[in-house]
């Protein structure tokens, strides 16, 4: 009887050790909240507010947010950190009459600032750049690849092990001029393609047109992308209306027309020779599609598919295959 009652007095004050545990655990997590309650992104250059946009490779930013921490550590710091450059004399100004911030003895001017964890609430306004080569890797013939990218322009830690605070990183998307044109014109030619009474077999090429564009797109091809898109007509009214089957010209036209494209852009992948691996991987690719226009072509014109396989060829052997 003993040890049934010892068995459930220790079964009560370990769910009791529980119970304390996880509470006390709870209110440590909530004195240690240290975090961003206010976010706010304004471009300089023409004063708009992008918090919830996309940012621009090159464009100057300033940003102001509030830091609410929830309790005084002293031996332990927050670290605010930021990869933007520098357009001014400081990366950083506080605003409000913060304890934690010395500042008579901290360094603005630096990307990287550490101060004191005390309770209260700290608000910051930072000023900086977005690196103009942040979403573009040059390549060997002075041409560029453009990938969009994230960016965290305000990063928020706990020092000194400059541990970081989950979720309280801010990202944003950055563009560049080259993205931004291409995302444009995309938006344009999918909406004029939407609206035009164009022949099915025009909109299907139109289409498959669109889907190049965006395979380019994804190996960083932007401005080869955005040219494609622009051999689209200009206006819905411009699509070729429905043709009576067995009328082929315009198909043909398209065609070669495609083709010719086609070569161009393999052409410039092969002015990279320094880097002919990469580049015989891409005409690979781009004869293969032209094996699947091949296909396409032949069910209009014969002698036209014979005449695509043999440019397909041709790239091949140029590249060495």
């Amino acid at each position: 009887m003993r040890q049934r009652y010892f068995f459930v007095a220790f079964i009560i004050v370990i769910i009791l050790a529980l119970f304390l545990g996880s509470g006390t655990a709870s209110a440590q997590d909530d004195e240690l909240r240290a975090e961003i309650t206010y976010y706010k992104v304004t471009n300089l250059d023409d004063g708009t507010d992008v918090t919830d946009d996309n940012l621009m490779a090159g464009d100057s930013y300033e940003v102001r947010f509030e830091i609410d921490i929830g309790v005084t550590l002293g031996n332990n710091t927050l670290i605010l950190a930021t990869p933007l450059e520098k357009i001014g004399a400081n990366y950083w100004e506080l605003e409000n009459d913060y304890a934690g911030v010395n500042t008579d003895t901290w360094q603005p001017g630096m990307s990287k600032i550490e101060f004191d964890m005390i309770k209260g609430n700290a608000t910051f306004v930072l000023t900086g750049q977005v690196p103009s080569n942040y979403t573009s890797v040059k390549l060997p013939n002075d041409r560029y690849l453009h990938f969009p990218k994230d960016i965290s322009l305000v990063q928020l830690s706990l020092g000194p092990e400059n541990i970081p605070l989950k979720d309280q990183e801010r990202e944003a998307e950055v563009i560049d001029q080259a993205i931004s044109t291409y995302l444009r014109t995309l938006s344009d030619k999918e909406k004029i393609l939407q609206d035009a009474d164009a022949d099915p077999k025009y909109e299907e090429l139109a289409t498959d047109l669109i889907t190049l564009a965006e395979d380019l797109t994804g190996e960083g091809y932007v401005e080869e992308a955005t040219g494609l898109l622009n051999t689209l007509p200009q206006d819905s009214s411009d699509f070729p209306i429905p043709v009576e089957e067995g009328s082929y010209t315009i198909y043909i036209i398209i065609i070669v027309i495609v083709a010719i494209l086609l070569i161009l852009i393999l052409a410039l992948f092969l002015r990279a020779r320094s880097n002919s691996a990469f580049i015989r991987q891409q005409v690979d690719e781009e004869a293969g599609k032209l094996d699947v226009l091949s296909v396409r072509t032949s069910k209009i014109d014969r002698q036209l598919a014979r005449d695509i396989e043999q440019i397909k060829e041709q790239l091949e052997r140029i590249c060495g295959r």
